[in-house]
């Protein structure tokens, strides 16, 4: 499955002021590379998928069509941005370990086939508190950041699920207060309710 991003770039607007290239435009950008139907509702045969795809993915499973998926998306996001300055991160799991798991091989697929800097250590979580068990994170609080591996870099900031955008949004101000120019998401899968 190719994806084509310019059909598929989502916005989400911007409600606080930071200093960066995209948040000058007000608007963040970030992809998804499928929908996920959430577990309460009857789902179609494609749906449960997608699930499936999604909670594998969350548990450290990614298989090669997968990253596959995302190192497409990302050459064709640097084809788009056209900077030589990219760098890859991850949002992060609710612990370090759980990080590593999700994201250690992707990032490694993603650094050999497309050349980009790609490092699941640039955003890890502070150690599980009560309000990260709840899902309910605030990154200016719940997350550590590198500095040195964000300043001056285009970011791509990949992500399991995008539901509301809030903490990508957060985590995008937290990375342009520390210098990164820009931020673009690219997600596995969007939270949809079609039913």
């Amino acid at each position: 499955m190719k994806t084509n991003l310019k059909s598929n770039k989502n916005i989400i607007p911007m409600r606080e002021d930071a200093s960066s290239t995209v948040q000058a435009t007000n608007n963040l950008e970030y992809v998804n590379l499928m929908e996920y139907l959430p577990m309460r509702l009857p789902a179609t045969e494609e749906e449960e998928r997608n699930r499936k795809i999604v909670h594998d993915f969350k548990n450290g499973k990614c298989s090669q069509e997968l990253k596959n998926q995302f190192t497409d998306a990302i050459k064709q996001l640097k084809d788009e941005l056209k900077d030589t300055n990219l760098s890859v991160c991850f949002m992060p799991a609710i612990t370090a370990d759980k990080t590593a798991i999700r994201y250690s091989q992707l990032a490694t697929a993603i650094e050999t086939e497309t050349g980009i800097p790609s490092d699941y250590h640039t955003i890890l979580p502070k150690p599980a508190t009560e309000l990260m068990a709840t899902g309910k994170t605030d990154p200016a609080e719940d997350f550590l950041f590198n500095k040195e591996q964000i300043e001056g870099k285009d970011i791509i900031l990949i992500g399991d699920i995008i539901t509301t955008g809030a903490n990508f949004t957060k985590t995008s101000l937290m990375l342009a207060e520390l210098g990164a120019k820009s931020v673009t998401g690219l997600f596995l899968a969007k939270t949809t309710i079609t039913k």
